[in-house]
């Protein structure tokens, strides 16, 4: 069954219409009926300020008219005499007028007990004379006037004055008035009907009388029609309810409102009256119900006019779709032209949803037709892909087979399904593998691990390959997509077994000396920290000093003083054993650590070592070498508590054995003169504290051109503070560092506070040039030390000139020679400190890495006397040119030297003539002002 889309439209609107026109009408009579009622609030609130208004002027004029006759000529006197008879006389000629005129009720006047000596007019009835004196006794009293309402079978309003004679009260004089005047005023200017209600009032006239209240109606306007309607009111509502919100009632075809007003303020006492305020509002009522159901009618009028609109709008459009229904289906059976035909596309400036629909339909009809075409193409694509899936697989089939990883896959069981063919030449193309556990096979647990991670996961194994050989593998396993009948889990194995070796290597290398292969120093002394942290444990410590060994390097060459540590180290181990630790301390300094030892075992072991390294002898370009040693003895805890304490003290019994000629070894006594040993502890520590308190300081000293006398660089120079702020020279603590090892420490400091002066001045033609220790240039970490050091201030290497000495460059001349050779490939330039003063100085001219060659000043402080130094002076500089690099001179303390330089091919010369050692920022200071001038 067809339901018209029209229709719907239709029946639906309607619905929202007719819900729209009732919610409209409701919220129109809501709004009309809210209005009234707050018109009506503020009415009543009107009439109630009216009445309380008239009923304040009534007891105002009865107070004037009250004190009047108080102030009557001699009423006080006669009152305070007590001559009544006068009093009732005076106010007798007044009493008509104060009746007729006025329409005064009652007038009385009372002594000062409160007792009545004159009255004219009607008393009212039934007032509790107890209230009456208790109120009348209080204006005596107060000598004050005051009001009130009482309501017995009638209401009235007194006033009471007091009567003064010499400024005495003698009396009081009491004036009432009915309250009627005050009802009329009410109804004439409101225009609505006004009761008067008082309590009680049954033994009156019953028919006034109102059960439900226990009230009567004493006064009431337009009593025919008013009083029908209180007694409904009366029946449905309590009066205390109706003073705080009005009562509609429906009578006879009308419609009513009253309201309760209470005279509680203007009573002092006794039961309260209302005042019942009356409207008819039947107009209004009517004009709400008449406006409500004009605006009813008018919403259904709108609603029929707005379906008969719809109805005409949505017929030619619902025709369009019902046409555009039965061409559609065309579509289906390929007949695009007919859909094409059928639908008719206009070109419409203002375009709705069924033109949009036809232009759809149109469009998809082309659109469908192009599909259908493009499908055989796509058929054509799909094989052609097939064919390349088929290629894929092909080649996956060729990576499996010939990538040299370990690939396969097994299934949930741990069965392998799927080997390669290196993993199975690596396990043995005889083994079967397939079907067999890959876990058992390559000794691994792994299958519940990817279950609790759920993902990829690595893992290493070592496996023995078919030839008896162990590798290392690094395993990748992950799971597959899960299927019944397929692998769930493919794992994938490197052979890592070249890296594993290099990692052992390079974990050998980080504890071990290079050369000798035995341990370095770092681990020596954490070992050494390591024993000595168990307080119980004994033993010593031999260090060892190879005698004239520069004189072997200088001799023989760096390859024969690279010969004999490796002898000397040999025999160390084959006199000592497994059960100690040797170590290579650096240059041509041994240590060894005794466990467990005592004196006696100590000295014993130094004597054979002693003797065993007197054995070594060997020739070497036809020269013969012997090693011989000086050997310091330290026992722990006897000499030292601590590593650094105790390695202190070794040190220094090794100078004393290279002093005391003949002994090759030297114990410290228990009692021996410290003083020495003190001065190399107190300035370790010193510079430990400089150290970590920045007390060190930088100093910059001058190298000009000898022919330009212009700054080409300058020479960093190092000073310390000590504790009291003077100033120590590098003589006095220098020694002490490199004995204790800490020059490295100093070193890298010097190195990254000259980069950071490099990196804060403008100028960036200022090289600097900064000493570097013999220790440091053994420490195989220093090259990575100044890369990083420059990158991360992002300068130029070439502005950094790095200082060696000849003497601290030859003593492990392999070592340093690669160190410097490192720093050199980074952009730095090097610079051969004190040359000349060697043996082979120029036998390593040209095997050292270097830019620059400072002369000694040995040789240039004296070449004006000396004529052999001069000759020495021009030579080391004219072979340095030979090799290309440039000569810088030292010592130039006067003019006459520079002068003499100039003919010796001397580039450069350093001296205090040139400048003196002062600040950085004095000498940039002076350099920047040169250069402006």
């Amino acid at each position: 069954m067809n339901f018209s889309l029209k229709w719907r439209a239709i029946i639906l609107t309607s619905l929202v219409m007719v819900g729209l026109a009732g919610t409209f009408t409701l919220f129109s009579y809501q709004n009309l009926s809210e209005q009234f009622t707050s018109a009506q609030r503020a009415s009543y609130s009107k009439r109630i300020e009216d009445i309380n208004m008239a009923l304040d002027r009534s007891f105002n004029d009865l107070q004037k008219i009250a004190s009047i006759v108080a102030s009557s000529n001699n009423l006080g006197q006669a009152l305070k005499s007590k001559n009544y008879s006068f009093v009732d006389q005076t106010l007798h000629s007044q009493w008509p007028t104060l009746q007729i005129e006025v329409g005064i009720e009652s007038l009385s006047v009372l002594n000062m007990e409160g007792k009545s000596v004159s009255t004219f007019g009607n008393p009212q009835e039934g007032i509790p004379g107890d209230s009456m004196r208790e109120w009348e006794q209080n204006v005596i009293l107060d000598e004050m006037p005051a009001k009130t309402l009482i309501c017995t079978d009638v209401c009235r309003q007194y006033i009471a004055v007091p009567v003064l004679e010499d400024g005495e009260s003698v009396g009081i004089v009491v004036v009432t008035s009915s309250m009627i005047d005050v009802i009329l005023y009410t109804n004439k200017s409101s225009g609505g009907d006004v009761a008067l209600l008082i309590n009680g009032g049954e033994a009156g006239s019953r028919s006034h009388y109102l059960p439900a209240w226990k009230s009567s109606i004493i006064a009431l306007t337009n009593e025919k029609k008013e009083l029908p309607l209180i007694r409904k009111a009366a029946r449905s509502n309590s009066l205390e309810s109706m003073t705080s919100r009005s009562v509609r009632l429906d009578l006879d075809h009308g419609n009513y409102e009253i309201f309760a007003m209470p005279l509680e303020s203007f009573q002092s006492s006794g039961d309260v009256s209302h005042l019942l305020l009356i409207s008819d509002i039947t107009p209004q009522v009517k004009g709400i119900v008449r406006n409500t159901r004009n605006t009813f009618v008018i919403a259904v009028l709108g609603w029929l006019v707005a379906e008969i609109f719809i109805f005409m709008i949505l017929w030619k459009p619902m025709a369009r779709l019902r046409h555009l229904s039965g061409v559609l289906p065309s579509l289906a059976l390929g007949e695009f032209d007919r859909v094409r035909r059928k639908t008719k596309v206009k070109d419409k400036k203002w375009k709705d949803e069924i033109d949009v629909l036809d232009k759809a339909a149109f469009d998809l009809a082309g659109q469908l037709e192009h599909l259908e075409d493009k499908v055989s193409v796509r058929d054509q694509e799909l094989s052609e892909r097939l064919r390349e899936l088929a290629r894929e697989k092909d080649f996956i089939g060729g990576l499996l087979d010939n990538a040299h990883v370990l690939i396969l896959t097994h299934d949930r069981h741990g069965n392998i399904t799927l080997v390669n063919r290196h993993a199975q030449e690596v396990m043995g193309k005889q083994r079967t593998l397939k079907g067999a556990s890959f876990e058992q096979i390559f000794n691994l647990r792994m299958r519940s691990a990817i279950r609790l991670s759920g993902g990829t996961r690595q893992q290493e194994s070592t496996i023995r390959t078919h030839g008896g050989a162990d590798i290392s593998v690094a395993w990748v396993h992950a799971p597959l997509e899960p299927d019944a009948n397929e692998a769930t889990f493919i794992s994938v194995g490197l052979d890592i077994t070249a890296r594993k070796q290099a990692e052992k290597r390079l974990a050998w290398l980080a504890n071990r000396d290079p050369l000798t292969e035995l341990y370095n120093r770092r681990f020596f002394e954490n070992k050494l920290k390591s024993v000595m942290e168990d307080k119980k444990n004994k033993g010593g410590v031999l260090y060892l000093d190879l005698d004239q060994f520069k004189d072997v390097n200088e001799l023989g060459g760096h390859h024969s003083g690279d010969q004999l540590l490796k002898l000397v180290a040999q025999a160390l181990i084959e006199e000592v054993g497994d059960k100690d630790v040797v170590a290579r301390q650096g240059g041509d300094e041994f240590s060894i650590l005794l466990e467990n030892a005592s004196v006696d075992d100590a000295c014993h072991m130094a004597s054979r070592v002693s003797r065993k390294l007197e054995n070594i002898v060997f020739y070497e370009n036809g020269r013969r070498h012997r090693a011989m040693a000086s050997i310091g003895v330290a026992l722990y805890p006897a000499h030292g508590t601590d590593h650094v304490k105790l390695m202190a003290n070794a040190d220094f019994a090794m100078y004393k054995a290279k002093e005391a000629s003949g002994n090759k070894w030297y114990l410290i006594p228990d009692e021996y003169d410290t003083s020495e040993l003190q001065e190399r502890v107190y300035w370790q520590d010193e510079i430990r504290r400089a150290l970590s308190e920045k007390r060190f300081e930088l100093a910059v000293q001058p190298i000009a051109s000898v022919e330009m006398n212009t700054i080409q660089h300058y020479e960093v120079l190092l000073r310390m503070r000590d504790e009291h702020g003077k100033l120590a020279m590098p003589g006095l603590f220098i020694p002490a560092a490199e004995r204790s090892g800490l020059i490295v420490e100093i070193d890298r400091w010097v190195l990254n506070e000259s980069l950071d002066l490099l990196k804060k001045l403008q100028d960036q033609s200022v090289n600097l040039a900064v000493n570097i220790s013999g220790t440091t240039l053994q420490d195989e970490s220093f090259r990575a030390f100044v890369e990083q050091a420059l990158s991360s201030r992002s300068l130029d290497p070439a502005r950094l000139i790095l200082e060696v000495t000849e003497t601290a460059a030859v003593t492990d001349f392999s070592t340093a020679n690669n160190l410097l050779k490192g720093v050199q490939a980074l952009g730095c330039k090097i610079a051969l400190d004190d040359f000349g003063v060697g043996f082979s100085s120029f036998h390593y001219l040209g095997q050292m890495p270097s830019d620059y060659i400072k002369i000694d000043g040995s040789f240039v402080s004296t070449m004006l006397e000396s004529q052999e130094n001069r000759l020495v002076v021009k030579a080391i500089a004219d072979v340095a040119k030979g090799f290309g690099k440039k000569v810088i001179a030292e010592f130039v303390s006067d003019p006459l030297i520079l002068e003499s330089l100039k003919g010796l091919n001397v580039d450069y010369a350093q001296g205090y003539y040139i400048g003196l050692p002062v600040r950085p920022e004095e000498a940039f200071s002076m350099l920047k002002e040169s250069r402006d001038a």
